[in-house]
């Protein structure tokens, strides 16, 4: 489970790499989207051969009824999502700009550095996800997770360019696992077939990395970006006691 959102985290690295090379080339937003567009095509039509007619096996549907009621011991697991993906969209969409105007940085094109390590460190952590949940437990992994991505935020706050890069490393390293375990627990969760406890719990955490970076952004216009990644930090610490009171219930190793 880790591994495999790896690579997701792989294409968040290549994609902030180019984009920032990219830059000084195409002076207009519009031709940079129009290349990266063609690209993502060109791409998908040359490996299209390889998954276009994949079908999932058939399997014996067994006759139960679905209730809404089942889902319930999957809302902790869900909350922690929403609140770990909205600090991912957070970081995705802000860290260029929380560099230019807080940390005052005066070259644009180092504004996505702190996103690429931030990629960099969320790979590097969810390719060693696994072994590390296998040897400690989705609940220690989650709290580890969390904790590091506490500390990661207080750097960030020190408004240092050094010092604020390297928290958005340790951030990536910190949320890198806990995603994963969320999915791992849900798909694990009695009584839940895996494929519903998984949707659930992912389509439930994207409602955070789709409206938490506008929820911040309407918080930095009415104060600072600073206050958006302060309200961040308090977040991932509610997460982080939630975690520990009451995630223990539903971890199911």
């Amino acid at each position: 489970m880790s591994s495999a959102h790896g690579f997701f985290s792989l294409g968040g690295v290549l994609g902030a790499t180019l984009g920032s090379f990219l830059m000084p080339i195409f002076n207009h937003p519009v031709y940079h989207m129009i290349s990266i567009s063609g690209l993502v095509i060109l791409v998908n039509i040359v490996l299209a051969k390889h998954y276009f007619f994949i079908s999932e096996q058939q399997h014996f549907k067994e006759k139960t009824t679905f209730s809404f009621t089942k889902l319930k011991p999957l809302l902790t697991i869900a909350f922690i999502a929403v609140i770990v993906m909205g600090s991912e969209g957070a970081i995705e969409h802000w860290s260029g700009l929380y560099l230019l105007e807080i940390v005052k940085i005066t070259q644009q094109n180092l504004a996505g550095i702190g996103f690429i390590i931030f990629s960099v460190m969320m790979t590097i952590g969810r390719f060693f996800g696994d072994g590390i949940s296998h040897k400690i437990g989705s609940m220690k992994t989650i709290s580890l997770g969390c904790l590091l991505a506490i500390l990661g935020y207080l750097c960030v706050l020190a408004s240092q360019f050094v010092l604020t890069v390297f928290g958005y490393g340790i951030v990536g390293l910190g949320l890198s696992v806990v995603i994963p375990e969320l999915f791992r627990m849900a798909g694990n969760t009695s009584g839940i077939k895996a494929s519903v406890g998984i949707s659930f719990v992912t389509g439930i955490g994207f409602l955070g990395f789709l409206f938490g970076p506008v929820i911040l952004g309407i918080i930095s216009n009415k104060y600072d970006l600073k206050i958006s990644f302060l309200t961040v930090l308090i977040l991932t610490c509610f997460a982080l006691l939630i975690a520990v009171l009451k995630l223990r219930k539903t971890e199911t190793n």
